[in-house]
């Protein structure tokens, strides 16, 4: 006898454990708050070397990974336009920011700068890479081309300060990378 409660399409068996996008940012998280508890056992020097290990090894090798992955053609021209444009509307709105909060001019330059020259490209290759794939970490880095020139070229200009010397940004490995990433790309060297 059938119960009017049953229905006659039976639901798909419960999944077994967690996703994969939760268990990658648990792994984060956690790895995050080990860091954050092991953070006072070390001194300023080593917390000093583990940053200049990640910026000037780990983060240029996944950004000429991520470029080396691509192959450039006309399609691809959309992203650096685009990081163009988010430069542009970051500027813009950094500038009305400062105007709105702060009444002097060089607390106003101070903020528009300060604001306009957060780092989300650098700061967030290793989660588009993780969450997103590989697939889309060659694009994420031309997209953030516009923001490297940016800091590098036009914001020195713009503070009136003197823009770091040719042989500087020929060895940075930051840039050798992104340089020779796109050289790669640009071959279609497999």
């Amino acid at each position: 006898m059938s119960s009017w409660f049953s229905s006659s399409a039976q639901a798909p068996p419960p999944q077994e454990g967690m996703s994969p996008g939760v268990e990658k940012a648990l792994a984060f998280l956690i790895l995050a708050m080990i860091g954050r508890l092991l953070k006072h056992r070390f001194s300023a020097p080593q917390l000093a070397g583990v940053q200049r290990l990640i910026m000037d090894a780990t983060l240029p090798c996944t950004i000429f990974k991520a470029l080396c992955a691509v192959s450039l053609d006309v399609e691809l021209l959309r992203w650096p336009l685009l990081g163009v444009a988010f430069v542009i509307v970051q500027l813009a709105a950094a500038a009305v920011a400062s105007k709105l909060f702060f009444a002097d001019t060089i607390r106003q330059q101070t903020a528009r700068y300060q604001l306009a020259t957060a780092a989300p490209g650098l700061s967030a290759f290793v989660f588009i890479k993780e969450f997103v794939g590989d697939a889309y970490a060659g694009p994420a880095a031309l997209f953030d081309l516009p923001y490297k020139l940016y800091l590098v070229l036009v914001l020195p200009f713009l503070l009136g300060v003197p823009a770091p010397s040719m042989s500087k940004l020929v060895t940075d490995p930051l840039n050798v990378s992104i340089l020779g990433g796109l050289a790669i790309a640009f071959t279609k060297t497999p």
